[in-house]
């Protein structure tokens, strides 16, 4: 007894085991999402989608433009008197599937049970119990993990706040002024749910065989229908909110999160005391970075960086090199002339705006000798009207390329367009030659303009990351490595 005893005393622990604290996070919050969400059911209908049943819309008005979708281009009006409404008109034609018998339940077999209802962002206190993990994706949409696949909610609230309507001042119509306006915030619609879903099933037709893999794959979409989820009512169908539904490979972006966690962590990997010791240390770490990211003006599109001290030398990081470069490129595409049907139709009117300003100005005037006669000038509000036409219509692109051509300053030629200007500057004259020229022509005279190529920006390889490490390593096969 006492032996066993003794035995036994002697194998036991004489401390309580140390268990190692859990992550904070883990693989899901790597990859998926770091601000968890909450959510829960609400009145609605689930729409699977099929990719086989879509194809594009053939409506068509008198000029072959896609009728449904230029609905969208303009404001919608709405029964409460309030500010008109904006939704969503992308340059692309809908896609459209047989209407489903209303009796016929959708095959959701495929999806899983928690999806099947439609869902919404909630804050915590209306959250569903035992919901399975959820995080957000930017302010609208969240990515959920079922049954360990995790899926993408498009349009699911607008934070914790449901789908709130937001008023602001914006052009709805190119070359007029801003004008007070609401948009439902959080929600997608039906022409962008189905618009997703078609391109992320079309584009992965292309890809996957070259394994290239997207991050979203098509599933379906919600429309909701309680009260609170309509904040307009339907009483045009372009109010009704939705939620696109796909499946999802991750949450993570290469500039976001990838590029601005390095920058992050880049303090925790240098000794701040060794750094500082010298002025050497620190030239030795600028030296690391490309030249473009040191010397303003090597990147033509950016803007002078502001330098408040003069031994502060200033680097251009990535975030504000591809804001940049976004920003200049959708200036440069926004700006792009009209083609096609477009243009043509642009060009007839504006010809026979200016055979009516021409005869008004020439009709039954006396002969006289040439050098006496006076050269004929129709009134200015005619040649801005004839302005006013161009840039809506997009002839030469906005009204900031028609300014360029005419070679006046862009925001005095705008003022003059408008009837607002005050000045003295003669603007009348240079536009009126131009549009004459452009009549004997036969065509608007664009080669003042450079063309949308040769303004995009570059970013070169060496603006972002060396190809190798100091150790010698692919950086290329790094990145590739962590992808997978």
């Amino acid at each position: 007894s006492t032996a066993s005893t003794a035995s036994t005393a002697s194998t036991a622990p004489t401390t309580a085991p140390t268990t190692a604290p859990a992550p904070p996070f883990g693989h899901d919050e790597i990859f998926y999402g770091s601000v968890p969400v909450h959510l829960k059911h609400v009145p609605g209908h689930t729409i699977p989608y099929v990719h086989a049943q879509y194809t594009p819309d053939p409506v068509r008005d008198a000029f072959g433009r896609p009728t449904n979708t230029l609905v969208r281009k303009d404001e919608l009006p709405h029964s409460d008197q309030g500010p008109p409404v904006v939704v969503p008109c992308m340059p692309c034609l809908d896609q459209i599937a047989p209407v489903p018998d209303p009796l016929d339940p959708p095959d959701l077999a495929h999806w899983p049970d928690f999806l099947r209802t439609p869902l919404i962002k909630v804050p915590a206190a209306q959250a569903l119990p035992n919901a399975p993990k959820a995080f957000a994706s930017g302010v609208r949409s969240a990515v959920v993990k079922v049954d360990n696949a995790w899926y993408r909610l498009k349009g699911s609230g607008n934070n914790d706040q449901g789908f709130p309507l937001q008023t602001s001042s914006q052009v709805v119509e190119a070359g007029k002024p801003a004008i007070e306006t609401r948009q439902i915030r959080g929600a997608a619609f039906v022409h962008t749910a189905i618009c997703e879903n078609y391109y992320s099933t079309a584009l992965a037709q292309q890809m996957d065989q070259h394994n290239v893999y997207g991050t979203n794959g098509s599933m379906g979409y919600y429309t909701y229908s309680g009260e609170n989820e309509l904040p307009l009512g339907l009483e045009n169908k372009e109010f009704q909110t939705a939620c696109i539904v796909e499946t999802t490979r991750g949450d993570r972006r290469f500039g976001t999160h990838v590029l601005a966690g390095l920058t992050l962590l880049l303090t925790e990997l240098m000794d701040d005391t060794v750094l500082m010791e010298n002025r050497e240390n620190t030239d030795h770490l600028l030296d690391l970075f490309p030249s473009e990211r040191k010397e303003w003006g090597q990147i033509p599109f950016a803007p002078v960086p502001n330098v408040f001290e003069p031994d502060q030398v200033p680097l251009v990081p990535t975030s504000g090199l591809f804001g940049w470069a976004q920003l200049k490129c959708g200036e440069l595409f926004m700006s792009r002339p009209a083609t096609g049907q477009q243009k043509q139709q642009a060009w007839t009117t504006f010809v026979e705006m200016m055979d009516v300003a021409l005869e008004r100005v020439g009709g039954g005037a006396p002969e006289a000798k040439p050098e006496a006669k006076p050269e004929a000038k129709p009134e200015a509000t005619t040649v801005q009207k004839m302005c006013k036409h161009i840039c809506e219509t997009k002839l030469v692109g906005t009204e900031n390329n028609l300014a360029q051509l005419i070679g006046v300053n862009e925001g005095i030629f705008g003022s003059w367009m408008w009837g607002d200007y005050k000045g003295d500057m003669d603007i009348f004259t240079p536009t009126w030659q131009v549009l004459q020229a452009w009549k004997t022509h036969g065509q608007p005279i664009m080669t003042q303009l450079t063309s949308i190529q040769d303004q995009l920006p570059v970013i070169t390889k060496a603006l972002l990351v060396n190809e190798h490490t100091p150790a010698g390593r692919s950086v290329h096969d790094l990145f590739a490595a962590a992808a997978t």
